[in-house]
């Protein structure tokens, strides 16, 4: 085992499945921890920054991959970060006009997934820009209605949880209910 300079312990098997995917992306021109930053509407100052675990470009398609480690399954479809790591690299991208095609990929080795460990879904350029417009809505409508969230499972990393969010206003309420 090694620890890496942020604190997280390196096992053998972390090793073998990182082998997986640089093996399996070795052959590609890749931007690895390629960081994004764009704001989704221009009427609210709010912006999404994040960190695309690797992209490339062939002629006319945008590759974006995220890689999980953990054994909760991570679905491609609709899958708003990897989308939003699509957008960030778009916007920073010299000639975003050149594609038409954008293939966000999931790489998750340690659970099984009737897909694989490595999955893609592909996108028009079109519909990921749809998309976009979607995101903008939401965070206007956020905005314009004082900052009320709605809960889901998609609650479950946000470190915004234990603050003022809807999640933790809906349990804290169900709490002093009780």
């Amino acid at each position: 085992n090694m620890v890496t300079p942020n604190g997280v312990t390196v096992d053998e098997d972390m090793l073998y499945y990182a082998n997986m995917v640089t093996t399996e992306l070795q052959d590609k021109k890749i931007f690895n921890e390629y960081p994004i930053s764009y704001r989704p509407s221009a009427n609210f100052n709010c912006e999404i920054t994040g960190t695309v675990d690797s992209w490339w470009q062939t002629e006319d398609t945008l590759y974006v991959n995220d890689f999980k480690y953990g054994f909760n399954l991570v679905e491609c479809e609709k899958n708003w970060q990897l989308m939003s790591y699509a957008f960030g690299v778009l916007m920073s991208h010299p000639a975003p006009q050149d594609f038409q095609t954008i293939v966000l990929s999931i790489m998750q080795p340690r659970p099984h997934h009737e897909d694989g460990w490595y999955r893609s879904v592909e996108l028009s350029v079109e519909s990921l820009y749809a998309y976009y417009q979607e995101l903008g809505a939401r965070v206007e409508e956020y905005f314009v209605n004082g900052g009320v969230l709605s809960t889901g499972k998609h609650c479950k990393y946000c470190p915004g949880t234990a603050t003022a969010c809807a999640a933790f206003n809906k349990s804290f309420c169900a709490a002093l209910e009780f």
